[in-house]
């Protein structure tokens, strides 16, 4: 066997002429007749890393793309909707909440941008600095932000202070990843967000639950609107 082509790319790599600059790393494969090829792929990085391989026509995979940014058109434009009724109830409203609320909605925003790489290729544009860090970053943040509204909202301080107490602790603990980013590897970082997280989740539902018997009338709305986000979150860390 021979070697037919060799090619490299990625944030830290210089990049062959094959290699497409998209939101994911994309090379141009010419096979010169047809027959049976083999591709051996090789994948190096310092940080967290989750990739999956696809093979595509380039016909399909731009009609795949086109649809992958009509998704996540919807789904940032919400966020963005959501970010404004926080930031307009926060002016109007004076209510310290809603800030916390507006931060969590935006670094969730940050989070998923960095996960599905509109963030690396639109907002960022190619910065292997904060590439390399945003996605712990953002994930701990937006648990802290996420937990100081929700502790807020149910009025923890003066109807639960066992759980007011316990989660501020765990909110705390969210400062560590976020503090250590800039510092340690992402995968090494990435473990104990996933641990910190995995814990915060169960809690969250333990508490929102025992807060609906306890007759608060603001537990009822946020377990029906977060029940579903955290659960899909303990499946996807429990199945890594």
């Amino acid at each position: 066997p021979r070697i037919l082509e060799h090619q490299t790319g990625g944030d830290h790599q210089v990049q062959t002429a094959e290699f497409q600059r998209t939101r994911y790393p994309l090379f141009k494969l010419d096979f010169p007749q047809s027959g049976r090829y083999s591709i051996l792929l090789r994948i190096e990085s310092a940080s967290a890393l989750m990739f999956q391989f696809n093979l595509h026509y380039a016909d399909q995979y731009y009609q795949a793309e086109i649809r992958s940014q009509v998704f996540y058109g919807v789904y940032f434009g919400v966020i963005l909707v959501l970010a404004y009724f926080n930031l307009m109830l926060l002016v109007y409203l004076r209510e310290r909440t809603f800030l916390h609320n507006l931060f969590f909605v935006i670094f969730i925003g940050i989070y998923q941008a960095a996960l599905s790489g509109f963030g690396n290729h639109y907002l960022w544009c190619d910065s292997v600095l904060i590439n390399d860090h945003v996605m712990v970053f953002s994930g701990a943040a937006s648990f802290f932000f996420g937990g100081l509204f929700a502790v807020q909202f149910l009025e923890l301080k003066t109807r639960t202070p066992f759980f007011y107490r316990l989660a501020n602790i765990l909110m705390a603990g969210f400062t560590v990843p976020m503090l250590l980013t800039p510092f340690v590897a992402e995968h090494v970082v990435i473990q104990v967000l996933q641990l910190l997280a995995l814990a915060t989740a169960v809690f969250a539902i333990a508490m929102m639950i025992h807060q609906v018997y306890a007759r608060n009338p603001w537990a009822l709305y946020l377990l029906l609107g977060w029940s579903v986000t955290i659960s899909g979150y303990c499946i996807y860390v429990a199945s890594m």
